[in-house]
């Protein structure tokens, strides 16, 4: 039997906070200028409450890593546009050679670094984009079969914050992710049929038996 450390999470959390997110960062990139401005005292305001949004539902999404199936899609979109932002970022330091637009040029060994980092999270970006991409827009893929193999989900620290890692799931040889709120209602030897995703290889509904 699974360990099922999780918590169950309401299916219409992923869509508000994954609405959270491009809202705020939507509301973020229209009244900064506005912010800026003295004689915009409302804009300063709703510029930090789209802040606010948009830093909350991020770290909701992060904090319940690998808990739900629903979030799922959600979680790698996040993930996806934060390694994006990264990688832009250190891709203007690289070709600016400033780390500011007015800023005071970098060093040659901060240039390369920045070219390095950007690579790399380019990589990275495009393989969790894949990932999502797939998920949203291709069919999922039909489980069914038995259970062969049940490798149970566990909690880890990543840089001291605590991280679900999701359970793995063997059926006709091929593994495939379970989140740790549908994980108690697998075993060994049990059927299972499931919608899984297309890039990703996580179980995003399970049927009843």
């Amino acid at each position: 039997m699974g360990a099922g450390q999780g918590i169950v999470i309401a299916a219409w959390w992923g869509p508000v906070l994954g609405g959270g997110l491009v809202v705020g960062l939507l509301g973020l990139y229209l009244l900064k200028p506005a912010s800026g401005n003295a004689q915009e005292p409302c804009a300063k305001v709703y510029a930090r409450a789209c802040g606010i949004l948009f830093l909350l539902s991020g770290a909701s999404l992060y904090f319940s890593n690998d808990q739900s199936m629903s979030l799922v899609i959600y979680q790698e979109g996040a993930a996806a546009y934060f390694l994006g932002f990264v990688a832009l970022g250190a891709s203007k330091v690289a070709w600016r050679g400033q780390a500011k637009r007015d800023g005071p040029p970098v060093s040659t060994r901060a240039r390369v670094g920045a070219t390095i980092l950007a690579l790399l999270f380019t990589f990275w970006t495009l393989k969790d984009g894949l990932g999502f991409v797939e998920d949203v827009f291709l069919p999922d893929q039909r489980l069914v079969g038995v259970i062969q193999t049940l490798v149970p989900g566990h909690l880890r620290f990543s840089y001291y914050v605590p991280r679900y890692d999701a359970a793995r799931v063997q059926v006709h040889g091929d593994w495939f992710y379970a989140t740790s709120d549908i994980e108690p209602r697998l075993h060994v030897g049990a059927s299972i049929e499931a919608d899984v995703g297309a890039g990703s290889g996580y179980i995003l509904a399970l049927k009843e038996p």
